[in-house]
């Protein structure tokens, strides 16, 4: 694939630019021919380095999650009785999910991502569940999940 990109997309565009054509020219005054072939292929090198990281990663991950998002809930082992739920019991969890962007610290972020968790078990939680008659939850609130979340979301800050 990244051949593919390279001959399609990268050599032409490369081919066009008047500054990096420039540079080229300069290179090849200042070098002696196996040097200059060297020079090449390290510039060669790191401009496929940065394309793949850049570009095609993030392509081959964005082919993957439409795959995905084609496969039934039960694919994920999500239980009948959640996909049997209305999508308007959703509405909590997935309000929370679209703010995580507002956010630019990790920890705000995280505390996001727990009350979309918190909406996410109140939604589908034990108590909702014809199964789980009789289970207890050892996590009843956001503020819980808080509470379990914290010890790691201090660990991560302390790393950095």
């Amino acid at each position: 694939m990244a051949k593919a990109v390279q001959q399609r997309v990268l050599r032409p565009a490369l081919l066009k630019d008047e500054v990096l054509l420039a540079q080229l020219a300069a290179a090849r005054t200042e070098r002696s021919e196996p040097d200059y072939d060297d020079f090449l292929d390290e510039v060669k090198h790191a401009v496929c380095g940065f394309v793949q990281k850049r570009v095609l990663v993030p392509l081959e991950v964005h082919g993957k999650i439409k795959a995905l998002q084609t496969k039934p809930q039960s694919f994920f082992g999500v239980p009948p009785h959640v996909v049997a739920g209305s999508g308007s019991d959703w509405e909590d969890a997935r309000r929370e999910l679209r703010r995580v962007n507002e956010y630019a610290l990790p920890l705000d972020k995280l505390k996001c991502l727990a009350r979309a968790v918190g909406a996410i078990f109140q939604t589908c939680g034990p108590s909702r569940s014809s199964s789980s008659v009789g289970t207890t939850s050892s996590l009843t609130s956001v503020e819980e999940l808080d509470m379990v979340l914290r010890p790691s979301m201090t660990t991560l800050s302390a790393i950095r």
